[in-house]
């Protein structure tokens, strides 16, 4: 049987919110707020990571999860009025919805708000009207990067169980129990470090840093700037890098890391002159 889920990839999400416009046009969202978060069906949650003047956001798209074991659907108090299909995608029936909120507090995703010009919960439905066309939900359709695919999760041929698998991609907090069946990867990761003259106590320009993971896999080089920073992204978390600085007139230094989380901030790193 057919059981839809969403894969969003976080290293291709470049925070350009045209999942959010797309969703709120076309499912005609009026201006509004709830619990200080405007009326939205998807939404980015934002993180800053790094210190200035090296800072970078962490975009992660949220929406209801189209959890298996939907919390949303056992807290209401009318039958019907929310209710999971046979393919898996939560739907709410605004005609006997009464606007109680239990669903509200139910979801531990914070995915339901309450519109106030209907009374009604609303909530992501994965474009069931285009899904039942055989199309894409819009936020798919319109994502300007291909971080979002769509698809059954119960054919392990489908594309998107494959690069569940291959990606590691996981639900969000699966710990809440709701077997969710939207899956994320994890952000890209990042590195950056300043190339350093202890002897001369100043930074290295225009040093050469290659960085490679340790079990053959990607490659990356780049040059340090004028403070002597160098800084890579796109790398995976929790894989061991292979980092080789070179410069001009100094020893080349030679050093392992291991990208634990999704910013390493490495600080100085020294090397010696000839």
């Amino acid at each position: 049987m057919t059981r839809y889920g969403m894969l969003i990839d976080l290293k291709s999400c470049i925070g350009c919110r045209a999942c959010m416009t797309a969703c709120k046009c076309n499912h005609d969202i009026p201006v509004g707020e709830y619990k200080g978060r405007e009326y939205y069906r998807i939404w980015p949650k934002e993180e800053e990571l790094g210190r200035y003047p090296y800072v970078v956001r962490n975009f992660t798209p949220l929406l209801c999860m189209q959890c298996t074991a939907p919390p949303c659907v056992e807290a209401c108090p009318i039958p019907g009025a929310i209710y999971k299909r046979e393919d898996g995608i939560i739907l709410v029936d605004g005609e006997k919805c009464d606007g109680c909120r239990r669903c509200i507090q139910a979801c531990p995703y914070d995915a339901i708000y309450l519109r106030g010009d209907k009374g009604v919960v609303d909530k992501c439905t994965f474009c069931h009207e285009l899904v039942d066309r055989g199309l894409k939900p819009e936020c798919v359709r319109t994502c300007a990067s291909d971080a979002m695919l769509f698809g059954d999760l119960d054919d392990p041929e489908s594309r998107i169980s494959e690069l569940i698998k291959s990606l590691h991609a996981r639900p969000l907090n699966p710990e809440y129990g709701t077997k969710p069946s939207v899956y994320y990867t994890a952000h890209a990761g990042r590195m950056r470090g300043t190339v350093w003259d202890p002897t001369a106590e100043k930074p290295v320009q225009a040093a050469t840093v290659a960085l490679k993971e340790s079990d053959a896999g990607m490659s990356f080089s780049t040059t340090t700037d004028a403070n002597g920073v160098f800084f890579f992204w796109r790398l995976n978390v929790g894989k061991t890098y292979n980092l080789s600085i070179e410069a001009e007139g100094y020893s080349t230094k030679k050093q392992r890391k291991e990208l634990v989380e999704e910013y390493a901030e490495l600080g100085k790193i020294p090397i010696q002159k000839l």
